[in-house]
């Protein structure tokens, strides 16, 4: 029996919006996109990063409440990282930490434990996995096609499906497939729909037409959750939330008259715990990390790669109490420091490639964040 799921992801700062401009994602984003979908019923499961969810509780308290007084009942909490890292980039102790603080401000904050985990870019990795398990993560998103890179002749059934990947030969962690591409619709179908490349209409016919051939599939569509006012920031006015609110209806009406259940993630595992073992290959996310370590990005990436090594440098070091708090106050400059949308330069990637616009004060965040890294470290070592 097929099903479908919804999954948005929270990243509130955005390389196209200014520093102190953040309410505006929260008041024509985050409340348009979580009214539509309360308003019609529909269960999602909300990744949002522990950053996002700060600035929320700071900027709009009564949008955490709101996400609150739905939770469980229409939306599941996901983990989204603390400050949206490129995984790629990181040690492992960065991206743990970055995997712990975004998880304790998503679970003191809306009081639920968080069970499923989001990478950025879709990146996977067993050493990520790892991480996750030590941290009792119970799942992990990755991408539907990652399985048929290793094997091209996986059916649809395998490949949106979760799944069990083998961590060491004690730990396996379970993997939840995202539809990005659609067979039939062609690529990034949702958010073309969403930008007006693919009507309504015909993305839920074809989503349909996919679910009618395919029966036992667990069919997930992702979108950012900024979607309705990043968009059309960029893409000027078109109608991004009356094209959400027009496919929600159509596929509410077509799974009904299909009996095709909308469920949260934790609904399906919990019904259908994977059995099935695979094994694909370390994936590095959808963006390459020359976005982030050439052109424009190269200089913020060198002095980031020194910064980065004087600060592992006290790693398992005996501290005195206050050098052991000045660290943690560099640990946490360096985390905000790492917010990949203060870092693109020229966008490697195999979907829509080329020149990627950096507000100012972004790219000036993650320098300052940084610079105050240096500061704590010299204290430490008495400069």
């Amino acid at each position: 029996m097929s099903s479908l799921g919804f999954v948005f992801n929270f990243n509130i700062q955005r390389c196209e919006v200014e520093v102190d401009r953040e309410s505006l994602i929260i008041k024509e984003g985050y409340w348009p996109l979580l009214t539509t979908l309360a308003e019609r019923g529909v269960k999602a499961n909300l990744y949002i990063s522990g950053y996002s969810t700060e600035s929320i509780l700071k900027l709009d308290p009564h949008l955490v409440e709101y996400i609150r007084t739905n939770m469980e009942t229409l939306f599941r909490l996901g983990s989204y990282t603390y400050s949206h890292p490129i995984p790629q980039l990181l040690s492992q102790a960065e991206m743990l930490r970055q995997i712990r603080r975004g998880m304790r401000i998503d679970e003191d904050t809306y009081g639920v434990k968080v069970k499923g985990f989001f990478p950025p870019e879709f990146s996977f990795t067993r050493a990520l996995a790892g991480l996750l398990w030590d941290c009792s993560i119970e799942y992990v998103i990755v991408l539907s096609d990652l399985l048929s890179r290793d094997n091209p002749e996986a059916t649809q059934d395998e490949l949106r499906q979760p799944y069990n990947v083998t961590i060491d030969s004690r730990r396996m962690m379970r993997a939840v497939p995202i539809t990005l591409d659609l067979p039939g619709s062609g690529r990034r179908f949702f958010k073309r729909m969403l930008w007006g490349d693919l009507s309504p209409k015909t993305a839920a016919e074809s989503l349909f037409t996919f679910l009618d051939k395919n029966e036992n599939v667990f069919l997930i569509l992702e979108r950012d959750a900024e979607t309705i006012y990043v968009d059309a920031l960029e893409r000027g006015p078109i109608n991004i939330q009356s094209r959400l609110e027009t496919f929600l209806d159509l596929i509410l009406d077509g799974a009904s008259r299909r009996d095709i259940p909308i469920e949260h993630i934790e609904e399906h595992l919990a019904l259908y715990p994977p059995t099935r073992i695979a094994d694909p290959s370390d994936y590095l996310g959808n963006t390459k990390i020359e976005t982030f370590t050439e052109g424009r990005s190269l200089e913020l990436w060198e002095r980031t790669k020194v910064v980065q090594q004087r600060l592992l440098a006290f790693e398992g070091r005996d501290l005195r109490p206050q050098e052991r708090r000045i660290l943690e106050e560099a640990w946490e400059h360096m985390l905000l420091a790492h917010n990949s949308d203060g870092r693109i330069g020229f966008w490697h990637s195999d979907w829509k490639p080329g020149e990627h616009e950096v507000v100012s004060s972004r790219r000036e965040f993650v320098e300052k964040e940084l610079e105050a890294v240096v500061h704590s470290l010299d204290r430490m070592e008495g400069r």
